[in-house]
């Protein structure tokens, strides 16, 4: 039990140099506004991009003036020549083709090369679109003309977007176990703002989307990468507030985020606007910001790691301190360290995600993890898909759903330190799930529905930010980053799954509810087969994990 005695001995170390001193005050102050405006980026992509306008053909005035003669003098409506409906409620001359079988006739070309199925109009198809009724000026729909035979191109975009979400979870955990948190955190920033600003200026759908699946990768390692740099940087006194920090900027981006898309409403101009807003607080993280000292030292870079302390010391004016710590002691930095290094198996080279699942204990964590990450993914998109229970404009549905998960994640930072993870875990998951399945119950009344709607997505916003901090103090150090990136992975496929979820609600309105109420509640009994971490959390090594696991006071099934 070495390991366990380095650990704590790493606490003292960070409470001389100081827990939340000057370095630590400039972290939050770079770090959490950049974490907003990378959340902004990811949110334009994924909200103020869609949309489906209604719209109708666009011709030459001359043609226009065609249609009205003709349709004058067959006696067919001149509004339904301009303005019929298209599919899922849009407005396109093309489906006029489909239903009246009325359209555009070309001025230069025959009736012998057009089709002439309504009265003797001739007609073709639609080959550009005038928009109008929406909120926004301008959108992805708008720009790339995804209706009429293009509608199907519509959601390829956003499909890119979660297939990048998921890459990246696979990808940026393993690159900052192997390279270190900073230069991995920083490498996603850097392409997140390359690639969103440059998405702005094309003029092709398919690099567009091609760039989507960058953006998504991109986002989900600066949210990854960062949430467990900020982790490893502040004291298991202040984990648990910073945690809910971190899921709060996701909050405040949708609130302002809905500012910035009621005031500008141009998709392009609001990228381009908070891609450069980012680059002030990317450039301040390279030049202020150091490398996590635990990586390091759980890696074997002793004199890296000691390098940072004293550096993070004399910022905080705690240099003397620091010395006559060491002295007091007896011991060096590197004494510690090195011992950190001889206790741990795995080391920089040879922890992989293989480690994960040959060893029982971090197999039984990880499993019920992935299900609890999987369940809180399903359940929040699936909520905040069907947002449309709270009506209104856009950007007020925009504001609300931030707003409501806020209360979410308070109440869980202010449970957390008293009552522990695991409990504050499974409350918020059985808020969520007896909320959704009262659901089923409360159809016909309105406000009961809204208010249980509001009561779920609060329940699954405050266990998804625990379940958040529960798996970083769960996985040792040198497979924290593997393990977070891979739950966050896997987690991706809820949101796909909420999707087929919602689809249901044509056999039954609250059907899907009553779905995400049982995945929420069976994720709340699972998380009890979990040891708390509230004191012993955060592991160095898998030797670490298995005597907290061992500890575990709760003992359910056998097989936990």
């Amino acid at each position: 039990m070495g390991m366990e005695k380095s650990s704590r001995d790493y606490e003292e170390v960070l409470g001389v140099i100081g827990r939340f001193g000057r370095y630590q005050r400039i972290y939050i102050a770079i770090a959490y506004p950049l974490a907003i405006t990378q959340a902004m980026i990811f949110l334009c992509n994924a909200i103020l991009t869609d949309g489906m306008p209604e719209h109708y053909c666009n011709a030459d005035e001359t043609t226009k003036f065609a249609i009205t003669e003709i349709c004058n003098r067959t006696g067919t409506n001149i509004s339904d020549c301009f303005m019929d409906a298209c599919e899922r409620g849009n407005y396109s001359l093309e489906q006029y083709i489909s239903r009246y079988e009325c359209a555009v006739p070309l001025s230069n070309q025959s009736i012998t090369n057009t089709t002439s199925k309504c009265n003797g109009i001739p007609s073709i198809k639609c080959s550009s679109w005038e928009y109008y009724g929406s909120v926004f000026d301008s959108t992805v729909t708008m720009e790339f003309d995804l209706v009429c035979d293009s509608a199907w191109k519509y959601q390829l975009a956003s499909l890119s977007l979660m297939g990048g979400l998921l890459f990246g979870s696979l990808i940026f955990g393993k690159v900052s176990d192997r390279f270190g948190r900073k230069p991995s955190f920083l490498l996603a920033s850097v392409v997140l703002v390359i690639s969103e600003f440059t998405s702005t200026f094309l003029q092709s759908y398919a690099f567009y989307c091609a760039l989507q699946l960058v953006t998504g990768a991109a986002f989900v390692g600066v949210a990854t990468v960062g949430f467990i740099s900020v982790m490893e940087n502040v004291s298991v006194k202040h984990r648990v507030i910073f945690a809910q920090m971190s899921q709060i900027t996701f909050s405040l981006s949708s609130i302002l985020l809905a500012l910035f898309g009621f005031l500008i409403q141009d998709w392009r101009i609001v990228g381009r606007a908070t891609s450069i807003i980012a680059v002030p607080f990317v450039i301040a993280f390279i030049i202020f910001i150091f490398e996590s000292p635990r990586w390091l030292y759980a890696n074997g870079n002793v004199r890296g790691g000691d390098e940072i302390v004293k550096k993070i010391a004399k910022w905080n004016s705690t240099q003397e301190k620091l010395q006559e710590f060491l002295q007091r002691h007896d011991m060096t930095l590197l004494e510690s360290a090195e011992t950190k290094a001889d206790d741990l198996p795995g080391r920089k080279l040879t922890a992989s995600i293989r480690d994960i699942f040959v060893h029982k204990t971090l197999l039984k964590f990880t499993c019920i993890l992935l299900y609890n990450w999987f369940v809180s993914t399903c359940v929040f998109y699936g909520l905040s898909f069907s947002a449309g229970l709270l009506g209104g404009n856009v950007f007020m549905n925009i504001f609300f759903t931030g707003l409501v998960e806020i209360p979410g994640y308070v109440l869980s930072a202010i449970l957390m330190p008293t009552w522990g993870r695991r409990p504050v875990c499974t409350l918020m998951h059985i808020l969520s799930a007896v909320s959704l399945i009262c659901m089923t119950f409360a159809s016909d009344s309105y406000w009961l529905s809204l208010v249980l709607f509001l009561a779920g997505k609060l329940g699954v916003s405050g266990a998804f930010s625990s379940i958040y901090l529960y798996t970083t103090e769960l996985y040792p150090t040198p497979l924290r980053g593997i393990g977070v990136g891979l739950c966050s992975g896997v987690s991706r496929t809820g949101g796909l799954t909420a999707i087929a979820i919602i689809m249901l609600r044509s056999i039954s309105p609250t059907l899907p509810y009553a779905i995400f109420g049982v995945l929420a509640f069976l994720a709340a009994m699972l998380v009890c087969c979990l040891p708390e971490t509230k004191v012993d959390g955060f592991p160095d090594t898998i030797a670490e994990c298995k005597a907290l696991d061992e500890q575990r006071k709760i003992h359910v099934p056998s097989f936990c």
